[in-house]
């Protein structure tokens, strides 16, 4: 009995298949995980042939344990044929769905693009369209405008620009070039006062004085006259409220003053509506300027009042009973000029002194520019000096007594009776101008690029 039971223990030992007990469970023993492409997963699977993989093949993906074939993938298109190497799938197109999108250099059906700048800096962010220019910077030589850098350019108002294209990230205004009437002044055209046209000024009064001042110019005359224009070409006539003559005007201190006939004193600030206001004289008032926070008017008999505002005046010592045309402040002081050569300067408007004038011409107008004045007067006369005692006469080539004169663009205009205009560059050599008028003109004024000049019976003419 105890050899037939060891032999049948010998048997299960031996069996084929044996199956322990363990925590009550029962274990397949000898199997292994397999993986037909890759490598498969180590341990003992519960059921026979078993397929579990650790890691794949090239050209094989690792899907839940299993190895599967890679794929050429392409959203928004059709994708590549065949299967790629490697362990994952590969994004490459061959088309794309949308209209007018082709594969992108990554062969992507990409439907946000980056902006692109040809000549500058790219503006951040995205759009639907491929190959979008918008720029936020330009390189140097080109200019952003609506979002896009294109070139430089030179630029020339009233004449022909240089060729080429300038450094930076603007234009540059620089005339190679001016057209007829304008001057070339540190590379601008400018108002040469050498081309004239006649405005309407819709009066027959003559005009004394022009000035342009808070964008506007005031021109006065005969009968208490007043006109206005922002452009020099369109006049409106305003009511001056008293019948003197008004022969000359200022502006200053947010003010327009004219003077004129009786001592007369008008102020407005607008150049539209005018206040009277008292002189304490009744001689005829000449020339008004401002400078130095004062206004200084001149006239008959020497006569020389001051104010801070244009409404209170005072009396000043001319020390000569000489009548008086014109007065300018330059930044030395005031100057003054009238009969028979007489010049006269003060710093603050208060105490003159007489300048030595060798000539005995009666002055009618001053400029003072680049340390020489320049002084114009009856007969056609033409003076200059650098220190206002000294004076050089100079040919101005006309006998006509010249009014007033002025100084813009690098260049002096003098006008005068009969029409006469004059140009300088140096107030030593000058050029007659045609004006198309035989009537006189008193008055000159610069503004708004525009040299305008008024006379006798309404005359308006302008220069560009």
């Amino acid at each position: 009995m105890k050899r037939g039971g060891t032999s049948l223990g010998i048997a299960l030992i031996l069996g084929v298949t044996i199956f322990l007990i363990t925590c009550g469970n029962p274990v397949a023993i000898g199997n292994a995980y397999s993986c037909s492409n890759g490598t498969p997963e180590s341990g003992t699977p519960a059921t026979a042939a078993e397929e579990r993989c650790a890691s794949c093949n090239s050209g094989y993906k690792l899907i839940s344990n299993l190895c599967q074939a890679t794929q050429y993938t392409c959203s928004g298109g059709t994708s590549r044929s065949g299967s790629p190497s490697g362990n994952v799938d590969v994004e490459l197109c061959i088309s794309c769905a949308a209209t007018g999108i082709v594969p992108d250099s990554n062969n992507r059906c990409t439907t946000s693009f980056a902006y692109i700048c040809s000549d500058g800096t790219a503006e951040n962010g995205t759009i639907s369209i491929p190959n979008t220019q918008r720029c936020r910077s330009c390189n140097s030589g080109y200019k952003l405008i609506s979002n896009l850098c294109e070139a430089t350019q030179y630029t020339c108002t009233n004449g022909s620009p240089r060729t080429g294209s300038p450094d930076g990230t603007s234009d540059v205004a620089q005339c190679a070039s001016c057209a007829s009437g304008y001057g070339l002044s540190n590379t601008s055209c400018v108002a040469s006062g050498s081309v004239w046209s006649s405005r309407t000024s819709g009066v027959t009064e003559g005009l004394r004085d022009i000035i342009y001042g808070n964008s506007i110019f005031v021109a006065v005359g005969n009968s208490g006259t007043i006109l206005t224009s922002s452009n020099g070409e369109s006049w409106n006539s305003r009511s001056s409220g008293i019948p003197n003559g008004l022969i000359s005007v200022t502006y200053g201190n947010s003010t327009f003053v004219a003077v004129g006939n009786g001592g007369i004193v008008l102020t407005s600030s607008d150049g539209t509506s005018w206040s009277d206001q008292s002189s304490d004289t009744t001689e005829d008032l000449y020339g008004i300027t401002y400078g130095n926070s004062t206004f200084v008017a001149v006239g008959n008999r020497g006569t020389i009042i001051t104010s801070s505002d244009g409404t209170s005046w005072s009396d000043q010592n001319s020390g000569t009973t000489r009548s008086l045309e014109e007065v300018v402040y330059i930044n030395l002081g005031f100057v003054a000029v009238g009969s028979r050569g007489t010049v006269l300067a003060s710093g603050g408007g208060i105490s003159w002194t007489s300048l030595t004038s060798s000539p005995t011409q009666w002055l009618t107008g001053i400029a003072y520019v680049n340390s020489i004045f320049v002084a114009v007067g009856n007969g056609g006369t033409i003076l200059t000096s650098a220190n206002g005692t000294n004076w050089s006469s100079h040919t101005s080539g006309t006998t006509e007594n010249l009014n007033g004169i002025a100084y813009v663009n690098s260049t002096f205009v003098a006008v005068g009776d009969n029409g006469t205009i004059l140009t300088s560059s140096d107030g030593t050599n000058w050029s007659s101008r045609t004006s198309g008028t035989t009537g006189n003109l008193y008055g000159i004024a610069y503004g708004n690029s525009t040299f305008v000049a008024v006379g006798s019976d309404g005359t308006v003419l302008t220069a560009p």
